[in-house]
Formats: C-alpha cells, sequence, structure tokens
C-alpha cells in the first residue's frame, strides 16, 4: 500500500516541526547553562555614582507575524539608570520589575543623588563593552528600591530549564515516531511523486 501524497507532506512537515522544537529547547537550555552564574550577593558587585537621568518606559510592540491574530501586541518595557562615570544603561529587566518599587523611586531619588546598584562580576568586568548592563539590586543610603536577593531568585528560576527540555524530549519524540512511520512503509513517495 502507497502512502497519499498528503500523509507524505503531514510527515515531512511533522519532522520539521520536530526540529522547531527541539532547536527552541537547546536554546532554552544553552541560555541557561551559559548564563552568569550569580547565586548570592558573594556573585556581585556593588556601584555607587550619582544618578545621571533614568527612564522608565513601556511599548507595545506590534507583531503581524502572529498565528492567531494580525494585531497582537507584546509589551516591551525599557527601564534604564545612568550613572556618573558610566557611559552604558544600567538596565532593570522585565522579570525584576515586580520587585522594582517604581513610585517610591521616583518620588524619593533625584538627579544627583548617589546610589548603590548591583550586578554581576561578568558584566562588571566587561562594563565598558556592554551597552546595556543588568541591575540585580537598587538602593541609596535610605531605601531598597530593587532587592538584590528577590531578583536573584527570579534569576535563577529554572522554569526555562525544564520548558527546554521538555521541547527537547517531545522534539526528539516526536522525530523517533515520525522516522519509524517512514520505516514500516517501505513505498514511500519520493518528492517528485508528490508533485
Amino acid at each position: 500500500m502507497k502512502m497519499q501524497p498528503n500523509n507524505v507532506i503531514s510527515d515531512y512537515k511533522a519532522i520539521i516541526f520536530s526540529c522547531m522544537l527541539l532547536i527552541v529547547g537547546i536554546f532554552f537550555v544553552g541560555n541557561f547553562l551559559i548564563k552568569d552564574k550569580v547565586k548570592s550577593k558573594r556573585d556581585l558587585m556593588e556601584i555607587k555614582a550619582a544618578l545621571h537621568d533614568y527612564s522608565f518606559t513601556v511599548e507595545k510592540v506590534y507583531d503581524n507575524t502572529h498565528i492567531y491574530s494580525h494585531s497582537s501586541y507584546h509589551l516591551k518595557y525599557k527601564y534604564y539608570l545612568h550613572l556618573n562615570g558610566f557611559g552604558n544603561n544600567f538596565q532593570i529587566i522585565a522579570d525584576f520589575l515586580d520587585n522594582f518599587y517604581k513610585d517610591n523611586f521616583e518620588e524619593e531619588v533625584h538627579y544627583g543623588d548617589v546610589i548603590t546598584v548591583l550586578i554581576s562580576q561578568n558584566d562588571f568586568n566587561n562594563i565598558d563593552k556592554n551597552r546595556n548592563t543588568r541591575i540585580f539590586g537598587i538602593s541609596n543610603s535610605k531605601t531598597t528600591y530593587l532587592d538584590y536577593d528577590l531578583s536573584i531568585q527570579k534569576y535563577n528560576n529554572v522554569t526555562v530549564l525544564y520548558v527546554g527540555l521538555i521541547f527537547i524530549i517531545i522534539g526528539l519524540l516526536l522525530i523517533y515516531f515520525s522516522l519509524n512511520k517512514f520505516k514500516k512503509d517501505k513505498s514511500i513517495l519520493s518528492p517528485k511523486d508528490i508533485l
């Protein structure tokens, strides 16, 4: 019994989809494994400097290529501090925003005030090379605006690792079953037979 051309096409699509899952999974796992190692305050470097400027903006980024909607969007958070003596942006990444006391910061901290930011040792060593430097903690002499302990907990969340591993496992299983399906039917059509 010969496979129908539509079955062959859908099997090829399944293999392509499986490969995409593998690639995304490998990307997630790889990013988790190669990111800066920050387990405690000992892994952070402290910078004390006067606040030159800051900007906290949220942009709607429209994505017209979304599968289900022609006008979907996601929010892009751009929270930056600029410190005297440094040419780069100190960035509060979106993962840490839940723990950032933005309103208190805007009310209490003024341009020229000395603040302390905590960054990873790797970012500190490459501070002149990085355009954006991730902040784990922000404080002044009286108040903590971004708690480094909470930032470290979020940073080391293993959900991304598990999602990546699940994608890899599903991708491998789908490839395995698709290839077994090809092997079972010895009369698979060649691509020129489909056309």
